[in-house]
């Protein structure tokens, strides 16, 4: 939250909904920015305050729709777990001034998602794949900065906000608990139908 509602830059590297703006505003005005070697060079920062606010009011409506999630589910570990994830990738995707390693807690914490449960094990992997690809097209395998694709950043932007939407949309304990509820149903239609027919009329 301290970083989300610090700097002012729109994407510190991070293949995000900023990065995105970033890129359109390199469209828009090339002679502005060119990505070079220097990440500095890549940085946009925005110095109109309603800009600024709208950028806020935008995360934290967000932030606050996953906490309010949270709190209409049942409060487990597991369900608490997934909404600390979503949470924070809220940060990750939406919130000004993310770098390109900020996605490393969304990892850990997919990680132990997954060892609490195997069905989470897509969510670890591609979480761990962002991270690690956008260390690369930025960083190279040396680690030294590098001016990346400007292509290839566009569409894993567009695709790592579009899974997130996703995961915003989706409501995989409500799912479970349909799941379930629909399984005892089943399970125990037999002895109702029994009852029922041995019911006088």
């Amino acid at each position: 939250l301290t970083r989300g509602t610090g700097d002012s830059y729109l994407s510190a590297n991070a293949l995000n909904a900023y990065w995105i703006v970033t890129l359109l505003l390199r469209w828009w005005r090339p002679a502005a920015l060119i990505l070079t070697d220097n990440p500095y060079k890549r940085y946009v920062s925005i110095h109109v305050p309603l800009l600024i606010v709208c950028a806020r009011v935008l995360f934290f409506s967000i932030y606050g729709y996953v906490v309010i999630r949270w709190w209409r589910t049942r409060r487990e570990f597991t369900s608490t777990l997934y909404f600390a994830y979503l949470a924070y990738l809220t940060y990750c995707m939406v919130s000004l001034s993310v770098h390109e390693n900020h996605l490393v807690p969304a990892v850990a914490l997919a990680a132990v998602l997954w060892a609490r449960d195997r069905r989470y094990a897509p969510l670890f992997f591609l979480t761990a794949f962002s991270l690690n690809l956008n260390l690369l097209l930025f960083y190279g395998l040396n680690g030294e900065s590098q001016a990346p694709d400007v292509t290839t950043t566009l569409v894993l932007s567009v695709i790592n906000l579009a899974l997130f939407l996703v995961l915003l949309v989706i409501d995989p304990f409500r799912a479970a608990a349909i799941a379930k509820s629909a399984i005892s149903h089943r399970r125990f239609a037999p002895i109702a139908s029994i009852l029922a027919s041995r019911t006088p009329r």
